[in-house]
């Protein structure tokens, strides 16, 4: 599929008629996939994507501005302004598509105009230049084969939007059933459902008996019963999960809001009050244990050097005591000695021992200071060796850590105050704040009915597989009970049987080669893009769940919330390109807002790798801030065609010209 031409007249911001060439071209026999376009916030990127939805999908599209807008109002809002409703306005799409082996040029053209108080719609589908009345009855029909809308969500896109791939498991099933389409796995499942049809309707025609016959009569009501109210409660829930969402990004702009006014300061100021009254408190207490501290031993220690001086005084004197002790001693025993050698010795002899044992005695002398000047006792010694050893100690460290809570209580204090300095007062902020709660309490509320939505979808699913397995059950016994009037419906019930049979096992193996291609081509894909390349080793689709894993080298699962906002975005981006190119679709590429929450290396990325190798046709809708002028020059050997958005104030409407935003005629067309 390649979109050609896209015509837009009187819709939304675009006034008058514009037609833009989407077609890529070759250049010196390369083909140049990109068509960009460049414009500001407001500028009319978003209404380009809108405009082929609403081409292709009418009702059914996901336009960006609708919401819960009824159809007909949603298209009286999309006549320009300016513009008398009952002008009217239109989209115009024209494609080539090739079917049955060959290529033809659809035209789809949608118009509508105010009729009163109504709004009145014409489609209208031209194939190779000729209208074609079947194909405009039948559009809705013809487009599902073509590109699918829950397709279409993957391939036409908001980068911003599709981060729910890696967020929101309630996507699985929207993922399932597009990776089905895409991977041709639909049609199985629809040739089980046709030979469940047919088995039906040849039980019906059967010999069956009144009982069996009111049985699966219940059956089926119930079934049907259950189908629709499954049908109602997924779009009640895809409506509460837009609301949902809307209301998430309401609170996290109110958020913002509340944040810039001083709200962060508002939210703590009970909490910073009583904390400034806590420190003050403890403020007090620390000075006064302080203050009793110094009534104590503590002063002391400013003396301390004195204290322990008068303790080696003491110890000296001490000292000198014993030795004079021991040297009268001595001298005791000297005199005995003497006086026992003295009628044994000479007179020289006796001297000579006399001299010794003086220089002995003299020897053991304490020649330190000896006069006394504290005479403590020993128990004013030991109270001094105690205080000097453990009292002061003691009080020194408490004293200190006294002194240091004081500190970092005074530092507190200073903290806190300029935190309630920094609180705005009421007036200032009570609007904000009362916004914030109350978008708080209806995105609450919105959980909450999701939440119920969700259970009430599972139990009408449980409920209408569990009747069905009953019905099958019965049909299977009804069978092999051979209740059937004639052979041939016999023969046809046993080949619709065995054709379901073959197909669930076909589906099965065919599922799980087809989502294990996938698998590998997202995490190729996912590592290609990452900046981070041993974040991720693999991705893993489950093919029953289609609940996407993140593993790592070794085994373990990594939980999606750890990504990164522009992690996520990229992988959506991965896994949308590996769906891809596991499809082998030749589908093109529509990339809204593609690269806000991206840092430079993703951006790179994207740019470098992704962009000139997404499909055979990538439209790029792009801010100046997002595609600059470094990678606008990067991407321009891969340009098609670029164009500025530009709104014209005086003429009021946006027109889409040639060029890019400091580029205007640097890219233009027919240099084929």
């Amino acid at each position: 599929m390649i979109l050609e031409e896209l015509t837009l007249f009187n819709f939304c911001l675009y006034g008058g008629e514009q037609v833009i060439n989407l077609a890529p071209v070759r250049r010196h026999g390369k083909l140049r996939p990109v068509v960009l376009f460049g414009g500001i916030n407001g500028g009319g990127k978003t209404t380009i994507l809108d405009a082929v939805q609403l081409a292709l999908y009418g009702q059914r599209a996901r336009c960006s501005k609708r919401n819960s807008q009824p159809y007909e109002q949603f298209l009286r809002d999309c006549i320009h302004r300016n513009v008398d409703p009952a002008d009217g306005a239109s989209v115009g799409l024209s494609f080539r598509y090739a079917s049955d082996g060959k290529e033809h040029l659809y035209e789809v053209s949608r118009r509508w105009h105010g009729a009163g108080a109504t709004v009145r719609e014409k489609l209208e589908v031209y194939r190779d230049g000729e209208r074609d009345k079947w194909l405009s009855d039948n559009w809705n029909t013809v487009v599902e084969e073509i590109i699918p809308i829950g397709v279409s969500r993957l391939f036409f896109f908001d980068a911003e939007q599709i981060r729910f791939l890696a967020e929101d498991s309630s996507s699985n099933e929207a993922l399932g059933t597009a990776v089905k389409a895409l991977l041709g796995l639909d049609l199985a499942e629809r040739l089980i459902a046709d030979s469940k049809i047919l088995e039906s309707r040849l039980v019906k025609e059967s010999s069956l008996s009144d009982a069996d016959s009111t049985k699966i009569d219940e059956l089926e009501q119930l079934i049907g019963e259950r189908d629709e109210a499954t049908k109602q409660l997924k779009a009640q829930l895809a409506t509460a999960e837009n609301e949902r969402q809307r209301a998430q990004e309401e609170v996290r702009r109110a958020k913002k809001a509340f944040a810039k006014v001083g709200g962060e300061h508002w939210d703590k100021r009970e909490d910073q009050q009583k904390a400034a009254n806590d420190l003050k408190v403890r403020d007090a207490e620390l000075k006064t244990q302080l203050v009793q501290s110094a009534t104590g031993s503590l002063p002391i220690s400013l003396v301390r050097h004195l204290l322990e001086k008068a303790q080696r005084q003491d110890a000296s004197e001490s000292q000198s005591a014993r030795s004079r002790v021991v040297h009268e001693m001595l001298e005791d025993r000297d005199r005995q000695i003497m006086e026992s050698l003295s009628a044994e010795l000479s007179e020289a002899h006796l001297q000579t021992v006399d001299e010794i044992l003086a220089a002995d005695r003299q020897g053991r002398l304490f020649e330190g200071d000896t006069s006394p000047r504290h005479r403590l006792s020993d128990r004013a010694r030991a109270r001094l060796s105690n205080l000097l050893e453990t009292v002061l100690r003691e009080e020194k460290e408490s004293a200190a850590g006294l002194v240091e809570e004081l500190n970092q209580v005074i530092h507190d204090m200073e903290a806190v105050s300029r935190s309630i300095a920094a609180t705005p007062e009421e007036d200032a902020i009570k609007g904000v704040a009362e916004t914030l709660t109350e978008k708080a309490k209806e995105a609450g509320a919105l959980e909450d009915q999701v939440r119920k939505l969700q259970k009430e979808l599972d139990r009408a699913k449980s409920e209408m597989e569990s009747a069905q397995k009953s019905l099958d059950s019965m049909r299977s016994r009804l069978l092999k009970d051979e209740v059937f009037k004639v052979e041939e419906s016999a023969r046809m019930a046993e080949l619709a049987s065995k054709t379901q049979e073959i197909m669930k096992q076909f589906l099965a193996r065919a599922s799980a080669a087809k989502i294990d291609r996938l698998s590998s081509y997202v995490t190729e894909s996912f590592r290609f893009l990452l900046r981070k390349k041993t974040l991720v080793e693999s991705v893993q689709i489950d093919p029953e769940s289609f609940s996407i894993s993140l593993l790592a080298a070794d085994g373990t699962s990594i939980s999606k919330e750890r990504l990164s906002e522009g992690e996520k975005q990229i992988f959506a981006v991965s896994v949308l390109w590996g769906l891809a190119r596991a499809s082998a679709r030749p589908l093109p590429s529509i990339v809204d807002t593609p690269m806000a929450r991206l840092d430079a290396t993703h951006r790179n990325h994207l740019v470098e790798r992704y962009f000139p190798n997404a499909s055979h046709q990538v439209i790029i809708l792009s801010t100046d801030t997002e595609v600059d002028q470094e990678y606008y020059e990067t991407l321009s050997p891969h340009l098609s065609h670029a164009y500025h958005l530009d709104y014209n104030e005086k003429k009021q409407f946006t027109e889409a010209t040639e060029g890019y935003f400091w580029e205007a005629e640097a890219v233009g067309v027919g240099s084929n």
